[in-house]
């Protein structure tokens, strides 16, 4: 057996009823051919915005040829991609009123094989384009987000075009501009506000035949196309904030036989029914059960593949 992750929780992300963590393990693998995740278009996702936000973490595993897609709803009315000659990402929305781009300082062609977290808000009328946690590129654009019928894509342009060749590992869609610091919280502490979230997939919450969308909303998305589900080589724990409204602890999408360790030396083993990827979806907890030393309210997990 090998541990996959071991994560103390301190006062920046102490843990609090309502609170879901969820472990970052897998990546998708896209083939840059065929390969995407779909998510069938609904009025969730982002119908009549005046404010969005997306996010994901992508690696590229070659210089990317012409525009390639990350995430997209149309690769008009709202994508994250690469520039027309691979070597930025690009930040693109169609409004009311006309369509604008923004795009990153930091080069994709010149960084193959690293991974980079691309954040696009807008907040009528102006644009801002995140890289690692940091500001690259502003714009300017007014108006309402234009809704398409186009289903919401990952790795390729929602038309059935610019397919993605590489990794990505997580999207979020939020229906509300998230702060710069915000951005920073999930860039460097894998910290996300669930206020707005109206997607959130990754690659890890696999129930067999399609990624669960945590948010709750039912944007689940399927693969298409033989879309690879790989170890990660970079694994977190992810701490959503008040996401739930039953006042437990949810623990979601970790193997079998997790251990979860209370400062009290108390010892919970998750076991409970497991679905055909081998993960338990969901586990609750008292939030009373967390204990604290000096206010600091913490638990440390173990999880471990089967």
């Amino acid at each position: 057996m090998s541990t996959l992750l071991c994560s103390i929780l301190v006062p920046r992300t102490s843990v609090e009823s309502g609170d879901v963590l969820a472990p970052h393990l897998y990546d998708w693998s896209f083939d840059g051919v065929d390969d995407y995740v779909g998510v069938p278009n609904t009025r969730t996702l982002l119908y009549g915005a005046t404010e969005l936000t997306m996010a994901s973490w992508v690696k590229h595993s070659a210089v990317p040829s012409g525009w390639r897609n990350v995430v997209s709803k149309s690769s008009s009315p709202l994508c994250i991609q690469h520039s027309s000659g691979g070597e930025y990402f690009e930040f693109a929305i169609q409004t009311s009123t006309e369509r604008t781009y923004v795009w990153s300082t930091t080069r994709t062609d010149l960084n193959v094989g690293k991974w980079f977290h691309v954040v696009a808000v807008w907040k009528s009328p102006t644009m801002y384009l995140y890289v690692n946690g940091a500001l690259e590129s502003t714009g300017t654009r007014d108006g309402v987000f234009v809704d398409t019928t186009y289903d919401f894509n990952i790795g390729r342009a929602s038309e059935g075009s610019r397919y993605f060749p590489g990794f990505i590992s997580t999207a979020l869609i939020y229906s509300r501009a998230l702060s710069a610091v915000e951005v920073q919280q999930v860039y460097s502490n894998s910290v996300v506000n669930a206020s707005g979230l109206v997607l959130f997939l990754d690659a890890t919450f696999f129930d067999g035949s399609k990624y669960v969308d945590l948010s709750g909303n039912g944007n689940h998305g399927t693969p298409y196309g033989g879309v690879g589900r790989i170890m990660s080589t970079q694994q977190w724990l992810w701490h959503v904030k008040a996401l739930a409204s039953d006042g437990l602890v949810h623990l979601r999408f970790f193997p079998n036989n997790t251990r979860i360790y209370y400062w009290n030396g108390d010892v919970d083993l998750i076991m409970a029914p497991q679905n055909t990827s081998g993960l338990i979806e969901d586990y609750a907890i008292d939030p009373g059960r967390i204990s604290s030393k000096g206010g600091i309210k913490y638990i440390v997990i173990s999880a471990r593949l089967p």
